[in-house]
């Protein structure tokens, strides 16, 4: 079992425990595209862009197909629901890493503020392609954090991110 000075984790296709019920909880979305990114592109569709950004085995360099969006925290708070939104396609070997997620303090210089999970391959086996992953446990946001989620991609499978969700609770 965690003790309470353990960073929480990350989780693959486990919904979060702590319910949203509170009126002080602020909801944030991003799109795929809305942070930057050091591999992958960004799709159009017919009419303009997706709001997906993709990483092709076949096209790409791995490296962070996603990472900020920096949100600054003006006053003390938790994060109560995480939620970044993947899937992935084209896996190979069940060993290959396909991608790790983390969240971290910018402001802190990438200090850790739930430890990463790296999926592998044999991690999405009868996932039906979706790999959403979710917080554990909430986590204390102090003034003056810069809250950055990153996306990594490994190589081992084709990744699209389409985006990602905080839900935070000002104290």
């Amino acid at each position: 079992m965690m003790s309470e000075n353990e960073a929480p984790g990350l989780s693959l296709n486990a919904a979060n425990e702590q319910p949203l019920t509170s009126l002080l909880t602020t909801p944030y979305r991003w799109d795929g595209t809305d942070t930057p990114s050091r591999t992958g592109e960004d799709l159009a569709g017919y009419d303009g862009d997706t709001g997906i950004r993709e990483f092709l085995v076949t096209k790409h360099s791995p490296g962070y197909l996603s990472y900020g969006p920096y949100l600054e925290i003006g006053k003390d708070a938790s994060l109560e629901r995480l939620i970044f939104f993947l899937d992935a396609t084209n896996l190979k070997y069940l060993d290959d890493a396909v991608f790790e997620v983390d969240i971290v303090d910018h402001a802190a210089g990438g200090k850790n503020l739930v430890n990463p999970l790296v999926v592998y391959v044999k991690d999405l086996l009868n996932k039906n392609i979706a790999c959403n992953v979710y917080l554990m446990r909430k986590v204390a946001l102090t003034q003056g954090m810069r809250i950055e989620s990153r996306v990594k991609v490994h190589g081992g499978g084709d990744v699209r991110f389409y985006g990602l969700f905080y839900g935070i609770h000002y104290l």
